[in-house]
């Protein structure tokens, strides 16, 4: 028996490891093709019809051009890695060759996602990306995973829906390839939008993305730092030159704005380890969202590539924490970590302050470029002061997160870590050391031409300053901030403002109420008595009625009534 199990693991390896090996061959070709196209400043479009239907062609395309090619370089990068670290998260699981296809098939469904440049095509990855979320979240499958499991297909089916609606619209123009589109379409610019917004979880679609943390580490890893989520903001970055309605852009403005605050102080009352994660990455999908509604989007393009690198580290390091706690998500119960095991630990909290923004590291280039053309674009100061705050969000959050990692409490140690594998090791280092070089690499090769932003120093520093003062007034007002941390303002942030709750349970009970009492009104009521079972029961009942006017005893009478009604109608006649 052990050396069957040996030899299984053995294999599951292997498997691994050939699967790794492929995606790195496909990252060596993406990375050509970036440089490549970066120096011949041109794309290539492939395109083949398949059949054509009342003059509109159906066909598949491709596309690779800068754009395509640095994303699929990051998604392939992280994918390997991931992979890796399944090695070590995975190991003794019954299912890891079903797990290991799903990782598979939702990684090629992202690929067919970014290189399509056709609506058609475009869905099929979408879709794939959609169901494969579905069956990677409901992997444990109990009670509280199949929940979290269905709100997350239902509500990435609105954004299905979307799409589908929006390739009706360009049905009549006889292409569906969106990067020959040169007119503006209000209706559809907001299923396009709409679809977005789903995909990324903003508000107030933004219940999905907590509750999908139920999935296996590597999955959170995977789907919340350069996949799924990030297919939202990709779609509207490839459709921004045609979205740019001043309408559109504002609510796009507000509803980022409004995802930003929801999940930053939702971060800041969450005990969940790998929830304060996911509500990060809510935060800086409302900031990306932001960046592209001020029409910005290679800034929101630069900023979701070094988002993935840094929150794909965050959740492998977040999967170790778990395994340390005996598999426990409370982050209060990381007391002393740091004494358990400090490798990781500090791979944690300085990612922890890439997030941040810290200074020359990955995060700083983009957040602090995006906070710069903020501050100089002229937006309204009550949005100003709201992404300002946002921003301070941020920075709280993931100090308490640190603090609580390296905090000594001796009647929480209920830490047991294991020695670092090589698995671990290598799924990690190569995404921590991006995590740290990675911004400043990005930027010198997607902006080669450095522009000069000049800003006042108070405007530089008011980020901090905002940090300064709120944490003095924390001091002064202790009583003050234990009554704002009281349990049903824990409870209210902690659900993202009840959005669950709207999402789910109001919406279901109202449907589920009106659809009974149409039931009992319509169904089976007066459509019951004068539809089909009604016209049944009558039909039986004149028949019976008519087999009983043949029986011997009502023969005369029939008889001579008939006789009687002939001779009354003959005589009138």
């Amino acid at each position: 028996m052990l050396k069957w199990h040996s030899f299984m693991m053995f294999k599951i390896n292997m498997i691994y490891k050939f699967w790794g090996y492929s995606l790195s061959v496909f990252l060596l070709f993406s990375l050509w093709g970036y440089m490549h196209f970066c120096l011949k400043e041109y794309s290539w479009f492939i395109e083949w019809e398949i059949f054509s239907l009342s003059g509109v062609h159906i066909t598949v395309s491709l596309i690779f051009d800068s754009m395509s090619c640095i994303f699929l370089s990051v998604v392939i990068l992280i994918s390997i890695s991931i992979l890796y670290y399944s090695i070590y998260y995975m190991s003794g699981d019954k299912s890891v060759l079903r797990f290991i296809l799903l990782m598979l098939f939702f990684i090629g469904s992202m690929i067919i996602l970014i290189i399509s440049p056709n609506l058609i095509s475009l869905l099929l990855g979408w879709d794939g990306l959609g169901l494969t979320s579905y069956l990677l979240v409901i992997y444990y499958q109990n009670e509280a995973v199949s929940s979290a499991g269905m709100l997350t297909i239902l509500s990435n089916r609105i954004g299905d829906v979307a799409i589908l609606m929006a390739i009706s619209l360009l049905f009549v123009k006889g292409s569906w390839n969106f990067m020959l589109l040169s007119y503006y379409d209000y209706m559809f610019g907001l299923l396009i939008i709409l679809a977005g917004l789903t995909k990324s979880a903003q508000m107030p679609f933004s219940a999905w993305l907590p509750a999908a943390m139920a999935a296996p580490t590597p999955v959170s890893a995977l789907v919340h730092s350069s996949t799924l989520v990030t297919a939202g903001v990709y779609l509207l970055i490839r459709f921004n030159d045609i979205l740019m309605n001043k309408y559109l852009m504002l609510l796009l403005t507000v509803v980022a704005i409004i995802t930003m605050l929801v999940s930053g102080m939702s971060a800041i009352m969450e005990s969940d380890l790998k929830k304060v994660v996911a509500f990060s990455t809510l935060s800086q999908l409302g900031l990306m969202m932001l960046t592209l509604s001020l029409g910005y989007s290679t800034m929101a393009f630069f900023h979701l590539l070094t988002h993935a690198l840094f929150k794909s580290t965050l959740f492998m390091c977040a999967g170790y924490m778990i395994h340390c706690l005996s598999n426990s998500q409370d982050i209060r119960k990381l007391s002393g970590l740091n004494f358990y095991a400090p490798v990781l630990m500090s791979v944690f909290n300085v990612t922890n302050f890439a997030l941040c923004g810290m200074p020359f590291l990955t995060g700083f280039y983009s957040k602090d470029t995006i906070l710069e053309i903020l501050f100089s674009h002229g937006m309204s100061f009550i949005l100003l002061m709201l992404t300002w705050f946002t921003t301070c969000l941020t920075l709280i959050y993931s100090l308490r997160f640190m603090y609580l990692s390296v905090n000594f409490v001796p009647n929480l140690v209920l830490v047991m870590c294991n020695s670092l594998e090589m698995y671990l090791v290598q799924g990690i280092l190569l995404l921590f050391f991006l995590s740290v070089v990675g911004g400043s690499s990005l930027m010198w090769l997607m902006f080669p031409v450095k522009g000069i932003s000049i800003l006042l120093g108070g405007m530089k520093y008011m980020v901090y300053g905002g940090m300064l003062m709120g944490g003095m007034s924390l001091m002064m007002k202790k009583k003050t901030f234990l009554k704002i941390y009281s349990v049903y303002n824990y409870v209210f942030f902690s659900s993202i403002w009840y959005t669950p709750f709207f999402s789910g349970q109001f919406f279901t009970g109202q449907f589920l109420s009106s659809g009974g009492m149409s039931d009992k009104i319509s169904d089976s009521g007066w459509l019951e008595l004068y539809g089909a079972r009604g016209g049944q029961s009558k039909l039986v009942f004149l028949s019976a009625y008519g087999q009983l006017s043949q029986m011997s005893i009502l023969v005369s009478t029939f008889f001579f009534s008939f006789m009687f009604w002939g001779l009354v109608i003959y005589m009138w006649v």
